[in-house]
């Protein structure tokens, strides 16, 4: 009830809701209250069908993943539909660099460093690097299904393999240790300690008698220890971890002995991303296109025709009421009923009129920051990480695919996951860092001159095989620092989900700006990932198209709280 005794409307108590909290506020209680439809998972790509488009226009900044995969369900919905790319080529952060020189993707652009132009000898279509995104997750159900519809042809990105090193200066001799001696050492080390605690009954108030027994029966499979060993339990070693002479005719092997429990602790491995193929979004199967990237943005552009226009920067963006204009740095001026813009926000925020955005929404688009990371790519003139027999009748390093990692700024090598055993070059992935709390990693790395930042790339390089520098010559390799690429800015939106402010930004992104509406992976729950740029394409085609989810209901378009940004479904 109001203070006159009158009821209060349910439009009256969002707008008293508004002005207490903001966009966002109201946004979840209409959620709570069944009056936004919000959908569970994913469930396809927008009903395009009765060309609702029909006689209507849309501006697409940005011709990345995300502007693409919008421009193209728009054009399928019957829009008349531009793009519009500030840089020389399309794709944005999806960027396969070779020696093909369409739309310049030949070349590496970065703020006050001279271009880089690629010069790796043989086919481009498999002697390329991946600058930008590298994998897809099985569960990318939207990208996936999209790759399909294109006829993009992909194959398996290998993440791990128990082949792959790992390096740090503080322990092991400073020698690589392989991953599967390092893993399984380590299961071995965790079950001597857990079993052993049990037969001292530290656990019997968390254990029952039957629980016990399991336990051990577990800890003796997880970790290849046996009561029958003298202790007990006493982790002596696996061949899970390998052999030092492999199995033969006459001789049974050898195995490696297990690395001390000292070392691993004084190494912290752990702390340098080696279980990060156990996480959901790094975990088996991964896949890459047949061709690299490019083949996705590829099929983009030839989905939606010659509606792509390069090399034209946005200066400023005027909103109204029923439309909106775009003025760009030629000195053209282009009105459209809609603009779906996937610049990144923070460069965006220099772009947007401040007499037609409200500044709660300008202050949305100017909270959150973009990660600083840095790669290198490598043509090595052979595989010599794919070698199965090394000197002396040892084994070579026999990887094929996976990821080393490396307490060192190149943080990680990424090895082929295609062509095993092709003769000629093949390209490594030789740095691909990023900052973390306390640790400017790319921040210092993108500072650094191309020369610079080779040189350091092949220290790295030969910490992890000390005949790095003889397989991999410096004149070819290729540095990219995304924070220093012009019209992008980094790697991915950095949002703080703990962040009030951002959670409240989030949410207030997620709705248009009356005619003007965001869009890419940095508006998703997965920045950096192309299946937040589709995913988040979707939801702005489908406010586009009237048909949202989240969509407004029972008439209450145009809602607004006071001094809170408009809340508005598109249409």
């Amino acid at each position: 009830m109001s203070d006159d005794g009158k009821p209060v409307t349910r439009r009256q108590f969002l707008q008293m809701v508004g002005a207490a909290g903001g966009a966002a506020a109201v946004y979840e209680t209409m959620v709570v209250l069944g009056m936004l439809a919000v959908p569970a998972v994913y469930a396809g790509p927008p009903d395009t069908s009765g060309s609702p488009g029909k006689g209507r226009t849309v501006i697409v900044l940005g011709a990345g993943v995300a502007g693409l995969t919008a421009a193209l369900r728009l054009k399928q919905a019957g829009y008349q539909v531009a793009v519009y790319e500030a840089s020389d080529r399309i794709g944005g952060r999806n960027f396969t660099v070779s020696t093909a020189k369409t739309d310049h993707r030949d070349v590496i652009r970065q703020h006050g460093k001279a271009d880089q132009t690629c010069a790796f000898e043989g086919s481009a279509a498999s002697q390329y690097f991946e600058a930008g995104c590298g994998r897809i997750p099985y569960h990318h159900v939207a990208l996936l299904e999209l790759c399909q519809e294109l006829k993009v042809a992909l194959q398996p990105y290998i993440m791990e393999t128990r082949a792959n090193r790992f390096q740090t200066d503080a322990a092991f001799g400073r020698q690589p240790v392989v991953n599967r001696q390092l893993a399984n050492d380590t299961r071995g080390y965790i079950a001597e300690l857990l079993a052993k605690a049990i037969n001292k009954q530290c656990l019997d108030d968390a254990l029952s008698e039957a629980d016990r027994k399991a336990m051990l029966s577990l800890l003796s499979t997880f970790g290849e220890v046996s009561e029958k060993s003298s202790p007990p339990y006493t982790y002596k070693g696996s061949t899970r971890s390998g052999y030092a002479e492999d199995p033969g005719v006459v001789s049974p092997g050898k195995p490696v002995a297990p690395l001390a429990l000292a070392e691993l602790l004084k190494s912290e491995f752990w702390k340098h991303r080696f279980y990060q193929a156990e996480d959901y979004l790094w975990q088996t199967t991964l896949f890459h296109p047949v061709g690299g990237m490019r083949k996705i943005v590829d099929a983009l552009q030839a989905g939606i025709g010659g509606s792509v226009k390069t090399s034209t920067p946005a200066l400023k963006i005027v909103n109204g009421k029923d439309s909106v204009a775009v003025l760009f740095q030629d000195g053209t001026r282009v009105t459209a009923d809609y603009c779906i813009s996937t610049v990144p926000l923070p460069v965006l925020k220099n772009l947007l009129d401040s007499a037609t955005f409200s500044a709660p929404y300008r202050e949305a688009v100017g909270l959150v920051e973009f990660a600083k990371t840095c790669k290198i790519g490598w043509q090595a003139t052979q595989r010599f990480w794919e070698k199965l027999r090394g000197p002396n009748a040892t084994n070579g390093p026999q990887i094929f695919g996976g990821i080393s990692w490396i307490d060192h700024p190149i943080t990680q090598m990424w090895y082929p996951s295609a062509d095993y055993f092709a003769p000629g070059p093949a390209v490594l992935t030789g740095a691909y860092n990023y900052d973390s709390p306390g640790k400017p990693v790319a921040t210092d790395f993108g500072k650094l001159g191309l020369a610079e930042r080779l040189e350091l790339g092949l220290k790295g390089g030969e910490r992890l095989h000390a005949e790095f520098r003889q397989f991999v010559p410096a004149g070819k390799g290729l540095s990219i620092a995304w924070q220093e690429v012009p019209f992008i800015g980094g790697g991915w939106a950095e949002w703080d989900r703990a962040n009030p402010k951002h959670a409240e930004a989030y949410r207030r992104l997620l709705l248009p700006e009356q005619r003007f509406i965001v869009a890419g992976d940095q508006v998703s729950y997965l920045p950096g990932w192309m299946e937040g740029a589709v995913l988040s394409a979707y939801h702005v085609v489908e406010q586009v198209m009237g048909r949202a989810k989240p969509r407004l209901l029972e008439g209450l378009d145009g809602l607004e709280a006071p001094d809170s940004a408009k809340v508005s479904g598109a249409g």
